[in-house]
C-alpha cells in the first residue's frame, strides 16, 4: 500500500535483502526468515506492510 506509507524506511533498514525500492518487485520474501520479516513488518508505523500467518511454521506474505 504505498498512499499509506509514510517513508519511515523501518523496512529498508530493518532487512534491505528483502525490502529494495530499487528492485522490482521490491520485495524478496525468500530473503530472510519468516520471523524476521514479520518482525520488521511489525515495526511499520503505517500499516502500509502486513503479513499474514498460515501456521506456526509459515507466514505467507500478502500486502508489502
Amino acid at each position: 500500500m504505498p498512499r499509506r506509507c509514510v517513508h519511515a524506511a523501518e523496512c529498508l533498514r530493518g532487512l534491505p535483502q528483502v525490502f529494495n525500492v530499487r528492485r522490482r518487485p521490491w520485495v524478496d520474501p525468500n530473503a530472510a526468515a519468516p520471523e524476521r520479516i514479520a518482525e520488521v513488518i511489525s515495526r511499520c508505523p503505517s500499516g502500509a506492510l502486513s503479513f499474514k500467518r498460515i501456521d506456526e511454521k509459515t507466514a505467507k506474505y500478502f500486502q508489502c
